[in-house]
């Protein structure tokens, strides 16, 4: 990321001058829609702003419950997971990669909001006295139900990654076949070298569109 910053900080600093805190507060809500739409495959918009609204203060109640047992360990691992988004919202402001740089965010979502849902119960019993039988009852209820999505939000990542998979086949690997067959040992210059890179058999020239700013006035030359 850091040398990708000099290829697109455009973003933030371009001869327009957008605002930049309105592009992080556009990231920043692009981001949420799309995990309520990974973890659980909301599609309409009302129904993922719901989604947002229950889960965010889950979150919550689920980082108190590791601070009020002292997980030092998991709360640093989201601290770094915090860090992580917070240098991506200022260095690649942009969602147009699919969120690969944001997995970790990803990682700790089930698990903090089965947290938050104990925590929750666990403060609610306070106030209106429910019996342990149910209190139990509703924890594991609540911990079940966030299982099933996970494993939902499972299938339907094996699906996304199966379809990445042969779109990389049908056209990087693809290209790569026909460099090698026709252009063996000649010098080709590509944008994303990825499976070229790796099956091409060919001397490639990363043309580096992302990470070198001096690149985008020779194309327009």
């Amino acid at each position: 990321m850091p040398v990708t910053f000099s290829g697109r900080k455009w973003l933030l600093f371009g001869d327009v001058r957008p605002n930049p805190l309105i592009i992080i507060g556009s990231l920043l809500k692009k981001i949420a829609l799309q995990i309520v739409d990974f973890l659980f495959g909301v599609k309409y918009f009302g129904l993922k702003i719901i989604a947002l609204i229950v889960s965010i203060p889950l979150l919550i109640f689920g980082c108190l419950r590791l601070t009020k047992y002292q997980a030092w360990r998991i709360l640093f691992l989201l601290l770094l997971v915090f860090v992580n988004l917070s240098v991506y919202c200022i260095m690649l402001p942009t969602t147009g990669h699919g969120m690969r740089y944001l997995a970790m965010l990803l990682i700790f979502c089930f698990p903090l909001l089965a947290l938050g849902g104990i925590e929750s119960i666990e403060r609610l019993s306070q106030y209106i006295k429910l019996r342990s039988t149910v209190k139990i009852a509703a924890n594991s209820a609540f911990i079940i139900s966030i299982i099933g999505m996970a494993f939902l939000s499972l299938l339907r990542w094996s699906q996304i990654t199966a379809a990445g998979i042969q779109h990389i086949n049908a056209t990087h690997l693809r290209m790569a076949n026909w460099l090698a067959e026709n252009l063996p040992g000649e010098k080709v210059a590509s944008f994303d070298i990825g499976g070229i890179g790796y099956a091409g058999k060919i001397n490639l020239i990363d043309l580096r569109g992302l990470t070198d700013p001096d690149f985008v006035p020779f194309v327009c030359s």
